[in-house]
């Protein structure tokens, strides 16, 4: 379907859809704040959208940007090209935006494959392709929503990290049915009720495996909690597996057989007088192909606190965020299944790209953030230190990154530029003891690499 085509179909229809916002870490952040100023009131049910996107990354080092929805900045330029359109009503709603991805490669040099980022697409031979991104249709009754997708399907508090599901690959083509009673059904305390199943999706050896969930947030004025249970099932060549045996393990605790089953809980309250925000994730593993598995030893977690206002400065704000993925040091003794750790399912990750924390297996991940965010510009300053393979072999893969992103509106028009300066020490687990007490490393394993990204997002009508 060409642009002219497209183009002609919106006017035709009296497009209008739900706003599509890209869940970046700033764009996250000045969400939340507004949050703090909103006062309930009913939502307007057609609002128009018609959108042109553009995003440039220019990269002078390793793979590099997390939390793009797919996208991220191999050595070289890559360009994305989308026209985000769509329509709503009060039974139906549907959008999709059709994108194009350009990618030049640059020569690159010490590069090692067995880094944990090797779950990114080593070839970069995909990232030129022409995709439909962010399409859904929702059928609407009531508080009843059912339908497909494939957008982002972050879960939990973290502006980050997420132990489940985050935006850092493209979203999971999926299936689904949700429930919510935004008002209270039972002593103030809302809801919010979600099931999802993919399609069938190859893992490398051929063999079809699906991604599912159940998730469930209770509400009670400032108080949040979320339960959810993701799992990934089937992927192997014996057995025959589809929607209803992926949706199973969700609901019970029997026929967990060929499923690797996560659970998530995460508590968050907001203080609304000083605007604060402390929340807490933890997440249990727990494959069930291996007998007598101890899931305590594969406890995850993310903790953190936001503020807005500070020192009387009502646009400052700034925050921290501790995710660790850490690897039981008796892994070797107890039988321990590993974070995003198995190849039947891609090493969890979705075209390449972790769908879960993009820091990766046995890790942890410190962000540290404080900056300006007001109505029309914002500007943040942070400070990422994460450590890859931490019980796994020492010295584990050490990244320290600096970022600093600002965004500023124009009436119709959003612009955004991303500046990230990277530090890594032991990239691809090259060095050994004996180079850490030397101070002599490997060669290629201390890498310094610089992001350049600029996006901007036109809302045509």
């Amino acid at each position: 379907m060409n642009l002219k085509i497209i183009i002609l179909f919106l006017f035709i229809c009296d497009t209008s859809s739900q706003e599509y916002d890209d869940k970046n870490m700033l764009n996250k952040l000045i969400a939340e704040k507004k949050s703090f100023h909103l006062t309930k009131k009913k939502s307007k049910v057609n609002f128009n959208n018609f959108a042109f996107k553009q995003l440039f990354t220019l990269n002078d080092g390793i793979p590099n940007l997390e939390n793009r929805n797919g996208i991220y900045a191999p050595k070289g330029n890559l360009v994305s090209t989308s026209l985000l359109f769509g329509f709503k009503s009060k039974y139906l709603s549907f959008s999709a935006e059709p994108t194009i991805i350009k990618f030049d490669n640059y020569e690159s040099e010490n590069v090692y494959d067995n880094s944990v980022f090797k779950y990114s697409n080593s070839t970069y031979s995909s990232l030129n392709e022409v995709m439909l991104k962010n399409s859904k249709i929702h059928l609407l009754y009531k508080e009843i929503i059912v339908g497909y997708e494939n957008v982002p399907q972050w879960w939990g508090p973290g502006i980050h990290n997420s132990l489940m599901l985050t935006n850092n690959a493209n979203g999971l083509p999926n299936y689904f049915i949700k429930m919510n009673d935004k008002e209270s059904f039972f002593n103030g305390i809302s809801y919010e009720i979600k099931l999802f199943s993919t399609k069938s999706i190859k893992n490398e050896f051929g063999n079809d495996y699906y991604i599912s969930a159940l998730q469930t947030i209770f509400i009670y004025k400032n108080l949040e909690l979320g339960i959810a249970r993701l799992s990934f099932s089937g992927g192997y060549d014996n057995i025959i597996w589809n929607i209803q045996k992926a949706l199973l393990p969700l609901i019970s605790n029997k026929n967990l057989r060929n499923s690797d089953i996560i659970d998530d809980y995460y508590i968050s309250y907001s203080f609304p007088q000083s605007k604060t925000k402390l929340f807490a994730e933890f997440g249990l593993l727990n494959n069930k192909n291996s007998k007598n598995i101890y899931r305590n030893n594969t406890l995850a977690s993310n903790i953190g606190m936001r503020k807005y206002g500070v020192l009387g400065k009502e646009s400052f704000s700034f925050g921290i965020e501790y995710t660790r993925l850490v690897q039981s040091s008796f892994y070797d003794r107890i039988p321990t299944p590993n974070w995003y750790d198995n190849p039947v399912y891609d090493y969890s990750s979705f075209n390449n790209r972790i769908i879960g924390a993009h820091s990766g297996i046995d890790s942890d991940d410190l962000l540290l953030y404080f900056g300006l965010i007001e109505d029309n510009k914002s500007i943040i300053i942070a400070f990422n230190y994460e450590r890859h393979g931490v019980t796994y072999r020492f010295p584990p893969e050490v990244k320290l990154e600096q970022k600093i992103i600002a965004n500023y509106l124009f009436s119709n028009l959003s612009l955004q530029i991303e500046y990230e300066s990277e530090h890594f020490r032991h990239y691809g687990f090259v060095d050994s003891n004996q180079n850490i007490w030397n101070e002599e490393f490997e060669i290629g394993s201390v890498i310094n690499s610089k992001t350049l990204l600029f996006s901007l997002k036109l809302n045509l009508f």
